[in-house]
């Protein structure tokens, strides 16, 4: 074959393997739209991609909706959960005596296919602490697989039950957190 026709194919078999591959691409933070910031976590030993969505935080003293768009997360297996900030004794003894009742409701837009966890705080929630001193607390909510396209809506709804006189500052940050080994 002469020269003049193997650079040209060389060239086209060369744009065609790049393109290829690049549909074979991992996730890129910069694809996500919506509420919060994403943000890819350093992959440990494993390689495996870990991905975190940070909303602003939400007041527990008070009750109210709170509703946050997710659009184009990366095909991981993805954890809701409230992030206690700055957890103490103190605060959880208000919860407790606030009956503090949170319902976080994760919709799928295109489907309506709807997840739900509601319950009281102190009671409902799985958290991720044994000691509230100065610890992080995360109270467990939805786990979901979204396709990289799938948009949602995630609504937080607070209630308070009981209501507490001086009542210490409490918030808490939605978060989505998920990826790395045994998710995809």
């Amino acid at each position: 074959m002469p020269a003049s026709i193997r650079r040209p194919l060389i060239l086209a078999s060369t744009l065609a393997l790049g393109l290829g591959l690049g549909a074979c691409q991992s996730y890129h933070p910069g694809w996500y739209e919506g509420d919060g910031v994403l943000t890819a976590l350093p992959t440990g030993k494993n390689g495996a991609d870990q991905y975190e969505v940070e909303f602003p935080p939400i007041d527990l003293m008070k009750p109210g909706r709170h509703t946050l768009t997710l659009k184009r997360l990366p095909n991981e297996q993805l954890l809701s959960k409230l992030s206690l900030d700055e957890p103490s004794r103190e605060k959880l003894d208000w919860i407790e005596k606030a009956r503090v009742r949170v319902v976080m409701t994760l919709i799928e837009s295109e489907s309506g296919r709807t997840s739900m966890k509601d319950g009281h705080l102190s009671e409902d929630w799985a958290t991720t602490a044994e000691s509230w001193n100065g610890q992080p607390v995360d109270f467990v909510g939805i786990w979901f697989r979204p396709q990289r396209h799938d948009e949602f809506t995630l609504v937080i709804d607070v209630w308070i039950e009981q209501r507490v006189e001086n009542a210490p500052p409490i918030t808490a940050t939605p978060r989505l957190a998920g990826g790395g080994v045994g998710t995809r």
